[in-house]
């Protein structure tokens, strides 16, 4: 059962690692729309990064200073390619970051080499967390783990309430809660996303695959579990 449930733990700190990896694709597309083929491109710029800067200010040094160097070069791509890019569709966005991601490929073969580079645990998250019976669950894992669930966002029923209920603009919305505009326009877009997810699984709602509106419900047993759970997580 500890071998079980180990593995259990193991397999949720790797989906949750995948999380964070997918998270920022979907964002990006979900915001801008435009499907980043350098996304795995910008992860790589961002290891290579913290590894470097970790040389110079440390493992913790560079776990802050490789995020704000590849915003930077993120940034950099945004104003000066995929903003003038955008007139003219999505097919020449697509190319360019099809194009960038290779680019970022080569220059970090340049800097870096093709061989990896010998990037260790730090000495504060080695050990393990703690045990199970004589197994042992990594203090690293725990570590991937928490930021991950850090990532999340705890509530979005706020924004939903008031941008799509009480109508608010989103821009009145983001000066009013201190937010930038794209951060206020994503967390409407993925709380939407998953209001749409609950009813479609939890109370049975169908949508019009051409309209994008309810078309139908199909109740399930127990209906108080449907009401319950959409009230309860309606914006989780």
């Amino acid at each position: 059962m500890e071998a079980l449930l180990l593995s259990l733990l193991n397999g949720l700190s790797y989906s949750l690692l995948l999380f964070l990896l997918a998270s920022g694709l979907t964002l990006i597309f979900s915001l801008l729309g435009v499907l980043n083929f350098a996304h795995g491109s910008f992860y790589m710029l961002g290891a290579y990064l913290a590894w470097q800067s970790g040389q110079w200010l440390g493992f913790w040094g560079g776990l802050l200073a490789a995020p704000i160097g590849v915003a930077a070069v993120a940034t950099l791509f945004e104003l000066g390619v995929l903003r003038r890019l955008r007139p003219q569709g999505h097919l020449p966005e697509l190319l360019a970051t099809f194009a960038f991601g290779v680019v970022l490929v080569e220059v970090a073969r340049l800097l870096w080499g093709s061989a990896s580079v010998p990037y260790g645990i730090p000495a504060a998250l080695q050990g393990s967390l703690f045990r199970l019976g004589g197994l042992e669950f990594a203090a690293y894992r725990g570590f991937v783990m928490a930021v991950a669930l850090a990532a999340l966002d705890p509530d979005d029923r706020d924004v939903l309430s008031r941008c799509d209920l009480q109508g608010m603009t989103q821009k009145d919305y983001a000066q009013a809660n201190g937010l930038s505009l794209p951060a206020v326009k994503s967390r409407v877009l993925r709380a939407r996303a998953r209001l749409r997810l609950l009813l479609v699984e939890r109370c049975g709602v169908r949508f019009d695959a051409a309209t994008g509106r309810v078309c139908c419900s199909v109740p399930r047993q127990p209906a108080s579990a449907c009401c319950s759970a959409s009230s309860g997580t309606t914006a989780a």
